[in-house]
């Protein structure tokens, strides 16, 4: 059972370490329980939708269909310089 608990965690910290953002590709940090932030373009959002968006623009991307531009739940980001309405 130690064994079995020990390869979960293991596993568990592989993934983590293997999460670009959906936005920037710059490696995610854990921020709270569930919560992961870029540290580059500021996205904070629950793991599992960040790994929902990063199957989606991979697979898509297979398939040759552009990226939604719908946004998550954070707020906007603008880029520096950019008109921000």
């Amino acid at each position: 059972m130690k064994l079995l608990l020990a390869s979960v965690k293991l596993l568990a910290s592989a993934i983590n370490l293997q999460c670009p953002c959906p936005i920037c590709g710059v490696r995610l940090s854990p921020n709270g329980h569930r919560m992961m932030k870029c540290l580059k373009c500021e996205l904070e959002q629950d793991r599992d939708i960040i790994a929902v968006r990063n199957l989606l623009r991979k697979h898509l991307a297979q398939i040759d269909v552009p990226s939604s531009s719908v946004q998550g739940e954070s707020p906007p980001i603008y880029e520096e310089g950019g008109d921000e309405g």
